[in-house]
């Protein structure tokens, strides 16, 4: 609107926008939530993509985004015919992220050893409170000490 010296008001600052984190993104913390839920172990399969879409309300579309990233990362997989899987991840396949992704420069063996240290200290605690009677003792029989 022109003021009466026949300039412009100047535009109202642009509040910033947020980044929208995109629906898929999304959905893999929901199936994440599940697989913990379900207290679901590698191998054990998930519901079919239609269960799935259903479960959390959205498309097959979206299921399939979702599904497709978290098999890129190495937590599930699609076995043709047969279904959707967890997938067992090993602590080398998490080094490897790590060193590829999270890390730019990380070259050094002795920064892999650290970060595999306080990976594997830090599960110890749990690894510990979930271990049964029955496992301890095949841990004690193929113990060669």
């Amino acid at each position: 609107m022109p003021e009466r010296n026949g300039r412009k008001k100047p535009a109202a600052p642009r509040e910033k926008k947020t980044p929208r984190v995109k629906l898929w993104m999304q959905l893999q913390g929901d199936i994440r939530d599940y697989i913990s839920k379900h207290r679901l172990k590698p191998g054990d399969a998930l519901p079919p993509e239609a269960n799935l879409a259903a479960l959390f309300s959205v498309s097959r579309t979206t299921i399939r985004a979702a599904i497709k990233a978290m098999e890129g990362q190495g937590v599930l997989e699609t076995r043709p015919g047969d279904g959707l899987y967890l997938k067992s991840l090993s602590i080398d396949q998490i080094l490897e992220k790590i060193k590829l992704s999270i890390v730019p420069g990380l070259n050094e063996l002795t920064d892999l050893f650290e970060i595999r240290f306080h990976l594997e200290y830090g599960m110890a605690e749990s690894a510990i409170n979930a271990i049964t009677a029955e496992q301890v003792e095949k841990l004690q029989k193929s113990a060669w000490f």
